[in-house]
């Protein structure tokens, strides 16, 4: 009996004492990957630690891009390359706020700013191709979100109607609001876009959201709740 004792308090021992080793090993395997998890990428006064970033997004060579108030920054990995604007000069960022980024099925880098417009990066001569607001521009100098189109084109939202940016021309289309159509835009103050799975866009605007038919010509409003004309907010 003593014999059997003793076995099974070197057992409980031998268990206790593996059930701690696994711990330790455990704790140590977490805190290595928790020191890796996050890294500081910030250089003294560099993007984006000398402004506040406003959006994020990878093109299709591998580069993070980073989207501030006081410019455009790329992330090759080791360093950053900061991109400002020059308004005065052809191929340079046309504004320092960056408002959003979006990179489209074809790996191109668009940029929307507060008030410069549109620009989309060229990669083979490393210039911004910028689209400004106009007759035959944009609708509006600030752009508050981007979309792909799935036929290589963007949609944009505006402060005054939702344009489109029409694949391999410079054309671009716009969508507004009309009282006299209720299918129009709901409000030419467009906020938010997403393109779904299935290929249907949908509008956020001011006061209402709305998917656009596959035309893309006609909207249907979207009930939701709250006061009518005004979009709830989380």
């Amino acid at each position: 009996m003593w014999g059997l004792r003793k076995i099974l308090r070197q057992l409980a021992f031998a268990a206790a004492f593996s059930v701690a080793v696994s711990a330790a090993h455990c704790a140590e395997r977490w805190a290595g990957l928790a020191d890796t998890v996050f890294q500081h990428l910030v250089r003294d006064n560099e993007l984006p630690n000398a402004a506040i970033p406003t959006s994020a997004t990878q093109d299709g060579d591998g580069f993070l891009w980073i989207g501030s108030q006081n410019g455009l920054a790329r992330w090759d990995g080791y360093h950053f390359r900061i991109y400002r604007a020059n308004p005065g000069k052809s191929g340079d960022l046309p504004d320092n706020f960056i408002q959003t980024l979006l990179t489209d099925a074809r790996g191109v880098l668009w940029i929307g700013t507060s008030s410069g417009g549109l620009a989309r990066y060229d990669r083979e001569h490393e210039r911004f191709v910028v689209y400004p607001a106009g007759p035959k521009g944009l609708s509006h100098v600030s752009v508050r979100a981007i979309a792909d189109d799935g036929s290589g084109g963007v949609w944009v939202a505006t402060e005054a109607g939702l344009d489109h940016v029409i694949a391999g021309s410079e054309v671009i289309g716009h969508l507004r609001h009309s009282d006299a159509d209720p299918t129009s835009l709901p409000d030419d103050r467009v906020r938010g876009l997403l393109r779904d799975r299935h290929g249907t866009l949908w509008v956020g605007t001011a006061t209402a959201l709305a998917p656009l038919d596959k035309g893309w010509n006609h909207f249907e409003r979207v009930p939701l709740p709250g006061a009518p004309g005004k979009v709830p907010y989380p």
